[in-house]
Formats: structure tokens, sequence, C-alpha cells
């Protein structure tokens, strides 16, 4: 028996030392040859994020460990890599002999990384040393025809992905047959190309195809494209089909019929339709294919309605083996739900967005026993019920019913939930006549419901106190639900298995109940943007010791700024309090680190104490740090910079609109991890620090505006090669800026606005084929621009170089930049003619070119200037001739102004097109003959100045119903989300609260416009626009009456008639205007009395009818009229009473008194 024992002993021993050696084994990684080859790569890529830990540290030295690195383990060789999206905004010519070190790489992906080829001889033909080379994914590239020789080689790949590249129909047939000698070829994804139908006859012959995509490939099938199609049937081992996207109709059906393994086919928006009297010669027996179907989906197909059901249903096709069918946004109505009835093995069914109404019945579908999911949201229904008991859908865990039962419906509505008693997941999302006490008492069957989600769905209060039963609850979503007053202390407090909880955006008020302690299990908790009030030291959120994410922003909560109370918080990773009130707690110390060690620590807006001037102390004892805004906290001293010492990990940190001052110091030691700082709005001065591309090297947003900063410009920035976002706006930069100061790859968006610089802008800002946004305005620049090159390649969408001193003739390079959204040249010296370059940025949101000079008339463009074009400034120059047709059917265009310039003719008939016109301003030109009638179909117009031009004729009585309803200018907007950090999220509302724990950018259109109102020329911008209206046409030749139509203009806030010959009386229908501040009517030749009627007007603050043929008594003394001197009435010697001096004794006139 010892003997034994001994005997095992050595075995055991033996498989220790085996599992020892192999663990050293492992432990070695992967070949030194392999590490170096992905250091290469590294810097081929300049990833500045996804690949930062290469070649880190000694814990990066095992290449096996890195990110997007996978390795066998048994040989410790690199076989996949994922390296998609990490060249930055650049444009790439890749060297396929990088990847050779590679030996064993079975996957390599590549997508997303902007590259335009290879190296010259060296493409993918060398991959084909790389024998086990499986998976390619070159997906979103802007490869084209080219590279598909070089595939040809590769024979062992299995799946090829070329989607998004720009593959043509022109030059792609030859190349794809020989991409048909890859004979193990089983998956090729081309969706997203511009290709046709002779695409077609060159894959018949990829007979080892699985699966195929050609989604968004220009494909359509008409009565001589049809060959193309049969040809599929060679496919014979095709189970999967993507065609979405195309231009096809019914007969595809027919055409793809006979592919015998065909398992999935998605033919998403490819404008399916059917006639009801269809048959166009289909062969109906080729369908035979389908009925081995298990996955169909016919989404957005919008004429698709219930004729295809009766189509199939003459072939006799039931789909038998048809586990999922996505019927959404189509147009089928209540009849859909008996033909799929048919279909007994379904697992899910969309029909979502479709024209069911009124009852839907499930007893309707009752044999889709298999069912798991069903979507039915956004029909328009008032009832959803079984009629019959015994119906049951015991396999049903997820159901959807957002939006059913809509708001403009009259009916009550009635919902069933019986028939789901195994029901796991329920959306009713949005449902505005949702009967709440209906809901209650059907879902008491719903024993099994973990997932519940009614945001946006109208309750009372006392819905909260109902839902007790639901104790399987483990996530309820209530955010916007119109919850007003007290959390109720039952019902909802006895969900004991609840652990996600969102309450956000109600009018909820009072403190927390303490029965919320009892959700001992709450993992993800957010009461944001609530009226709740109390300490939250006393609150039961200290006892909820599991919590991971904490949101109680915009409430009336105070916080104290030690966080004792949630020092054994281990678990809370997420803690958003913005626009709450930090509070100081003077007899804590904090002597050690706590368990409270949050990732995402989120405090701005906090600081209502003026006894708080620096940041929490606890940000000292912070190891684990990601994320932290601390902006508009109005925090004093130094800047916290020790916050980069101490957090190692942290990524991203925000402290901008605060007071620190001082130097921007620097940790003493590299932190690789920091990726956006922002500091903007304070007031630190002095230098950048030179060092701080080696500090920060992998930072890729710095926001340093609004402060003191100050010098000439270095190249700190050129060594910057990760940075994407620099915003220097509105300091005290000095100098010229370096020849080469913008080279690095990846910079994106550059603000450097509002400063002292001076000279000539280095061209080499303008080449850059990585920058996109780019702010120079408000400087002291020179020279001209014109003669600049620009790349077609260029991404640049932003360009503002106003408020300078440039000169010279208006550069011809913007007809290159294809993706330009904003040119704004304005405030500068430019001369000459407006190039009809101009004509060609179809995708052009905004263009200034005011107050320049600009000269001669404008430019003939054979096409508007932009289909998308909504906002032109350019006033303030000396351009002559007529309106051109360039402007003519822009229904996008918002803002036209044409102000002060030297344009004459008429207005012409065609300004009616300009349908979403808001703003029009002709002001300062020679403009002659009437104001068109045509003018007045602008429904949408809030703003006219048509003044100081030679307009003849009467004012159109139709004026009166001109001005719009006050409404959003709706500029277009570019927002641009960071990238933040990584933190795992496990559930749905996990992944979509943290969405919204982001640091965007947003890039939007400020609209503006120089007005005279009360007598001063101001210049309105942003919001206050939306509100503004005013129609001005003084100086000008306008004869006849005021039409008593204008009268209606209810909304009007200035209306200018001055200096015209207008006779007449002045119509007592302006009593109606309530809203008028201004009334400008001197300068004319009006007659009558003053109506009394117009001391009805409370807002006027402006009024003038001086030196006009008025007489009689001034209604002087009631509300605003008691405000207006002598000036507003001067010039009428037939007028009297106060405020002047004249009697009207002296005239027999009765003065009226409004006292």
């Amino acid at each position: 028996m010892h003997s034994l024992l001994i005997l095992l002993d050595s075995k055991w021993l033996y498989v220790v030392l085996t599992l020892f050696l192999l663990e050293g084994m492992w432990c070695q990684g992967c070949l030194e040859q392999e590490r170096i080859a992905l250091l290469q790569l590294k810097s081929f890529f300049n990833d500045p994020w996804g690949l930062r830990n290469w070649g880190r540290g000694k814990e990066n030295s095992d290449c096996c460990r890195l990110e997007r690195v996978e390795c066998n383990p048994s040989s410790g060789r690199v076989i996949k890599l994922h390296l998609d999206d990490v060249s930055g905004w650049h444009n790439s010519y890749l060297n396929a002999s990088l990847f050779l070190p590679f030996e064993e790489l079975k996957s390599l992906n590549l997508a997303e990384n902007g590259i335009n080829g290879f190296v010259e001889n060296e493409d993918f033909h060398r991959l084909s040393k790389l024998s086990n080379l499986e998976f390619l994914d070159l997906s979103w590239n802007d490869f084209n025809s080219k590279i598909l020789f070089s595939l040809s080689e590769l024979s062992s790949l299995k799946s090829l992905n070329l989607a998004g590249n720009h593959f043509q129909v022109s030059n792609h047939t030859n190349g794809f047959k020989r991409l048909s000698k890859l004979r193990s070829l089983e998956i090729l994804d081309l969706s997203d190309n511009d290709l046709n139908n002779g695409i077609l006859t060159s894959l018949s012959d990829f007979l080892s195809l699985k699966s195929l995509n050609l989604a968004n490939c220009n494909l359509m099938i008409a009565s001589n494209h049809k060959e193309g199609f049969m040809r599929f049937s060679n496919l014979r081992n095709l189970k999967i089909l993507d065609l979405s996207g195309n231009d096809l109709n019914i007969n595809i059906l027919t055409s793809l019929g006979e592919l015998p393994s065909l398992k999935s086919l998605s033919l998403r928006g490819c404008n399916l339709m059917i006639a009801s009297n269809h048959r166009d010669g289909a062969d109906f027996e080729k369908l035979s294919g389908f009925r081995h179907l298990e996955f169909l989906d016919l989404s957005d197909n919008k004429d698709l309605n219930n004729n295809i059901l009766s189509y199939l249903n003459e072939q006799n096709l039931r789909f038998v083996h048809l586990e999922v069918l996505d019927l959404s946004y189509n147009f089928f109505n209540n009849s859909v739900l008996s033909f799929v009835n048919e279909f007994s093995n379904l697992k899910s069914l969309n029909i979502e967005d479709n024209n069911l109404r009124g009852l839907v019945d499930v007893t309707k579908f009752d044999a889709l026993r298999c069912l798991e999911e069903l979507e039915m949201s956004y029909n328009e229904l008032n009832q959803f019920v079984s009629t019959n008991a015994n119906t049951s859908f015991s396999k049903l865990k997820t159901l959807y019913l957002d939006g059913i039962f809509p708001e403009k419906s009259s009916v009550p509505a009635q919902l069933s939930l019986e028939a789901f008693p195994s029901l796991k997941r329920l959306y009713l999302a949005s449902n505005y006549h949702l009967n709440q006490t209906m809901f209650i008492q059907t879902s008491q069957v719903l024993s099994n419901l973990e997932e519940l989600f009614l945001d946006q769905s109208p309750l009372s209060i006392n819905f909260l106190q109902n839902i007790g039963a639901l104790s399987s609850l483990r996530s309820i979503s209530l955010r916007n639900c119109g919850f007003i007053g007290n959390l109720p202390t039952q019902g909802w407090c006895d969900l004991k298995n609840l652990e996600e909880m969102d309450l956000s955006i109600n009018e909820l008020v009072g403190i927390l109940p303490s029965c919320l302690a009892n959700l001992t299990s709450l993992r993800l908790l957010d009461i944001s943007q609530n009226l709740f009030i109390g300490n939250v030291a006393s609150s039961p959120l200290i006892n909820l010791i599991l919590l991971r994410y904490l949101s109680i922003s915009t409430n009336k909560f105070q916080v104290p700024d030690s966080f004792k109370s949630f020092a054994n918080h281990s678990n809370l990773k997420v803690f958003l309090s913005d626009f709450n009130q930090l509070v100081p707690e003077h007899d804590h110390v904090q002597t050690r680190v706590p368990k409270f060690q949050p990732r995402v620590l989120s405090l701005s807006n906090c600081r209502a104490n003026e006894e708080l001037t620096k940041p929490p102390s606890l940000l000292y004892y912070l190891y684990d740090l990601r994320y932290v805004d601390l902006s508009f906290d109005q925090f004093m001293g130094a800047l916290p910079y020790w916050l980069f010492e101490n957090d190692t990990r942290l990524h991203v940190a925000i402290m901008k609109n605060n007071s620190f001052m001082g130097s921007f110091h620097l940790p003493s030691q590299p932190n690789l991890d920091v990726q956006e700082i922002d500091i903007s709005n304070n007031q630190i001065q002095g230098e950048i620090p030179l060092n701080i591309s080696m500090i920060f090297p992998y930072l890729t947003w710095l926001f340093l505006s609004g402060n003191r900063f100050g010098g000439r410009f270095s190249k700190w920035l050129v060594s910057m090669n990760s940075l994407e976002h620099l915003d220097l706006s509105s300091n005290q930069f000095s100098g010229t800026l370096p020849k080469e100061f913008v080279t690095g790859r990846s910079l994106f968006h550059l603000r450097l606005s509002n400063n002292n610089l001076i000279g000539k802008i280095p061209p080499s800002v303008f080449k850059s084929q990585s920058l996109g946004i780019l702010y120079l305005d408000r400087n002291n620049f020179e020279g001209e621009i014109s003669n600049i090159h620009f790349s077609r390649a260029s991404y640049l969408s932003i360009l503002d170089i106003s408020n300078n001193n440039l000169s010279g003739k208006l550069p011809r390079w913007t007809k290159n930049l294809l993706g330009l959204f904003e040119l704004d040249l304005s405030n500068n010296h430019f001369d000459g003619s407006i190039p009809e370059e101009f004509c060609y940025n179809a995708n052009l949101r905004l263009l200034d070119l005011s107050h320049n000079n600009l000269s001669r008339s404008l430019p003939h463009c054979s096409s508007p200037f932009s289909l998308y074009i909504s906002h032109i400034y350019l006033s303030k120059n000396r351009l002559n001739g007529l309106l051109t047709h360039s402007f003519l059917n822009i229904s996008s265009l918002k803002i036209l102004d044409l102000g002060e310039n030297r344009l004459s003719g008429s207005i012409p008939k065609w300004i009616s097109n300009l349908s979403s016109l808001r703003i029009l301003r002709l002001k300062g030109n020679l403009f002659f003959a009437e104001i068109p009638n045509e003018i007045c179909e602008l429904d949408q117009l809030r703003i006219m100045d048509l003044s100081n031009n030679q307009l003849s004729g009467h004012i159109p009585s139709c004026l009166g119903h001109l001005i719009g309803a006050p409404n959003s200018f709706s500029s277009w907007s570019l927002i641009i989300e960071s990238s933040t950090f990584n933190l795992d999220t496990s559930t749905e509302m996990e992944a979509r609260l943290m969405e919204e724990v982001q640091t965007p950018l947003g890039s939007h259109i400020q609209d503006w416009i120089e007005l005279v109102t009360k007598w001063w020329s101001y210049t309105y911008e942003g919001n206050i626009l939306d509100y503004m209206s005013e129609i001005d046409l003084s100086c000008n030749q306008l004869t006849g009456l005021i039409p008593l139509a204008m009268g209606n203009l209810s909304d009007i806030h200035s209306l200018n008639l001055s200096h015209n010959n207008l006779t007449g009386p002045i119509p007592s229908t302006f009593s109606n205007l309530k809203q008028l501040e201004s009334l400008d009517l001197s300068f004319n030749d009006l007659n009558g009395e003053i109506p009394s009627q117009l001391t009805e007007l409370n807002s006027l603050a402006v009024f003038s009818v001086a030196h006009n043929n008025l007489l009689g008594p001034i209604p002087y003394g009631k509300g605003q009229f008691g405000t207006f001197d002598n000036n507003s009435y001067k010039g009428n010697p037939l007028l009297c009473g106060p405020p002047l001096e004249k009697s009207c004794k002296e005239t027999n006139a009765q003065p009226k008194s409004y006292t």
C-alpha cells in the first residue's frame, strides 16, 4: 500500500512538472521576430489609441497578450490580427510584406483604415506565402479592382470581406473571374460597392460559396437583367444570400428559387412590391428552393403589402423550416397574422411599423408555438388581446410593443398578456394611451418577467405602488414617464431581485424613501433629472453597496465633498452627480485609501458653497479613475495636475470653466493612458510645455481655449502624433505659424480662433490630408490663399478663416473639397468676382463671403450652389447685376443675406421656390419695381429686410399673412463623439446609459443676421432668431395705403415702413400686433388721427410717426404711450396734446386722457 502511494505521488509529481514546463513554454510568449514585426505594424498605422500598449513596458513584452493580437496557445505563434480602424484620418499605402513574419496567421482584419493601395511591388500576392490565411477583412477602405488579381493568389482563403470599397462596374469583371480560382472560398462580402448586374456572371463560378453579400451594390432586375440572377443556380452550396438595398422586384424570388441549399435570404429595402393581378410570367415552379429557408428578411420594402401573401399562398409555400421572419417597415395589415400562422417552426417574427390597426387578437397566430421573440412595435392599435383563454405562447421570452397605442388614438387601449406566461422581456415604451390599471392587472400573470421597459409612456405615480407583484423583475426602465410627486413607500420597494432601475427625466420630488434600502440587489440606478432633495449621506443610497452605476445628476441633492458615506462602495464604478450641490464636510480628514474607487466620476456644475474653492480631497486617493469631470465648479487655485500623477490610468480629464490659474504643469513621468484633456475657460497662463508630447504621447483631445496661454508657436505640435482635436482659441498666442505647423497624420480638428497670429497661413495647414475642421478666424493673418493647391483626398469639412486681413482673389480650389460643409471667408479684403467653382460644392451647408470687396455679378451656376445649403451670406460687398438663377430651387435655404451690395433689377418671382427661407435680407441694393406677390408664398419667413432700395408700387396686402410661427432653425451640425474609455457593459440598460457618458465635439452653424430695430443696428445670433420677427420696407418709394391685413402679423416684433410715400390713415388693426416692440411709420404722407387702440400695445418700446400729415390729439398717458417723447410726433403740425407743447384747445380738438 505504501509503495502504491509512492507511485501515485511520483505520478502526480510528473504531472505537476509537466504542467510547470508547459506553463514556462506559454510564458515565453510569441517569437522575437513576430514581436518586432508588430512594432513595425504599429509604426505604420500610427494608431493613437488602439495600439497604445504595443511595445510598452515589461507587461507587454509578450505580444500574445497585446490588444488586437491572438496566438496559438501551444506554439505561441500569432494566428489573428484585429487591425481594424487603427490608422486615423489619413490615406495610406500598405506594405503587405509586413505580415510575412506571421507564418501561422489565420485571420487578418484591416477594415476601416482608409488604405488606398500598396507600396510598389508589395501587394497581396506577397501573402500567398501565408498558407494558413483563411480570413481576410479589407472592408471600408479605398481599394479598387487592382487588388483582385493579387488576392486571387491567396489559395487558402475561406472568407473575404471587400465591402465598402471602390470597385466599379467598368473595371471589375476580369478581376472577379480571377478570384473564382479561390476554390476554398466560402464567404464573400462585396456589399456597398458601385457594382451592377455585370458582377453576377462572374460570381456564378464561385462554386464553393456558402455565404454571399451583395447588399447596396446597384443591382437591379428587369426584363433585360434576369439572366445574371438565373445563373445563381450554379451556386449549389450557397446557404446565405444578402441582396438588401438593391433595386429589385418580386421576380427576384423566381430567379433565386433554384438554390437548393439556401437557408438565409435578405431582401431588405429592395423596393419589392406586387400588384393584386401580378403574374408577369413568373416561373412559379422554381420557387421550390425556398422550402428550406430558415431566415427571411423582407423588411423596409415600403410598398410591400398583403398581395405578396396571396402570391406565396398560390405557390403553396409554407416555409416549414423558417425560424426567423422580418417583415418590418412595410405596409402589411392585420391579415398578415393569419398568413404567418402557417410557419409553425417560427422562433422570431418582426412586424414592426406596418399598417396593423385597431384590434390584434393573438389567437390569429396561435399555431406559432415555437415563437420566442415577437416584435410588433409602432403599429396603431387600440387592443392587443387574446380572445381565447387557452391560447398560450409558452416559449415566448421577448415581446416588443413599443408605440402601439399612439398619442392620437381616441379609443381607450386594452392590453392582455395572459397568453405569454413565460415572458422575460417586455417593451412598452412610447405608449401614450397605455391603460395603466389594465396593465397592472394583466401583468400579474407574468411571474417570470425579468425586464420591463416603459420609457415615455405616461404613467401616474400610483403605478409604482402596484408593481410589487412582479417579483422576478431584475430590470425596469421608467424614464420620462411623467411621474410627479414623492416616491411611494410601497410596491416597487418589494422588488427584492431588482438589479437595474431607471427613473430619470421625471418630476419626482422630496427625499428618497427609506424603503429604497430594501433593494439590496441593485447594481444600476439612474434617478437623474428629477427634483429630489436631501443630503445623500443620510439617504438610503449609502446602503446599496452592490451598486455599479449611480446617476443622481440634475437634482437638488447635497453631496458631501468627503464622499465618506460611499467609502465601502467598492463595486461603484460610475458615479454621476452633475448639477447638484457639493457641500463641505469640515470634520472629515481623509487618512486612508477608500474602497470607493470609481472609474467614472462626474461632478460638473456642483459648487454652490463659497467655502469650496478646491476639488474634493477624495481625488488624491483614487487610483483607478478613468474619467473625471469637474467643469463649471468655480474651483480656484492651481490646476490639480497631480491628478495625472496619482491616477495613472486616467483617460479623460475635464476641468473647463473654473478659475484655475498659474502655469500648465505636467507630471514628472509619462502618462500613457491620458487621452483627453479639457481645461478651457480658466485663467492658466504661460507657454504650453515643450515636452507635452513626451508626457502624454497618446493624447487625442486637447482643449485649452479661453485661457491666457501665450508666446509663439514652436514645433511641439509636430511631435504630437496621436492628437486629433486641438482647441487653442481665445488665448494670447502671437507671431507666425511655423511652415510645417501641421504635419501629423492624425490631427482632424484644429481651432486657433481669436489670438494674435500674424503673417501668412502656411500651405501645410491647408494641405493636411487628415484635417477636417479648421478655424483660424479672428487673427491678423494676411496675404493670398488663391494659389494653394488642394488634393481631392482632403477631408476638410469646415473652414473658417474669417476676420483676418487676407486679400487677393477668392480661391478656386474649393471645388476640390468634395466634403466641404462650411466655408467662412468673411471680414477680409478679398476682391474680384465669386468664381464659378463655388457652384460645385455639392455638400455645402454654409457660405459666408460677407464684408469683403467682391464685385461684378453673381456667378451663373448651371445648377444651384448646393442642394443642401442652408445659409448664404454675401452682404457688404460691391456685387452688382441681377439676381441669377444660382439660387433657384434651393429648397433647403434658410438664410439669404445679400444686403449692402449694388444688385439691381426686380425681385424675381422664383423667390417663392425658396420654400424653407426664414430670413431674407436684400437691404441697401438697387432693386426696383414692385414687391412681387410671390414673396408671400414663403410661409416660413420670419425676417424680411428690403429697406434702402428703389422699390415702388403698393405694399402687397398678402404680406399680412407672411410671418411664420416661431420655430427652431434646426441648423446643420456636425457632432463627433470622443472614444473616451472602455467600460464593460453586460446589459442593454447599462450600455445605453454608458453611451451618455461621453464628451461630444460639436460644430453647429451659428445663425446670425444684422438688423436695424428700435433705431439701432444689432447683430442677432443663436436661439434668439427663433423668436425674432421683423419686416423692414423703409427707405423705398412705396405708395398707397397701408394694407389693413398688416394687422394680422400677430407675432411680429418690429415693423418699419418709414421713408416712403405711403398715404391714408394708420390702420386701427395694428392694435392686434401684441408682440410689437418697434413701429416706425415716419417720413410718409399718412393722415388722420393716431388710432387710440394702439395704446393696447403693451410691448411697444419704440414708436415714431414723425413727419407725416397726422392730426388731432395724441393718445398719451396709457401704457407705453406715456413713455414716448416729442421726437415720436414731430413734423405733424396738426397733432396736439402731450407730450407736445401745443394744446388741443388751439385746434378745437379735444385732448384724450388715458390716465
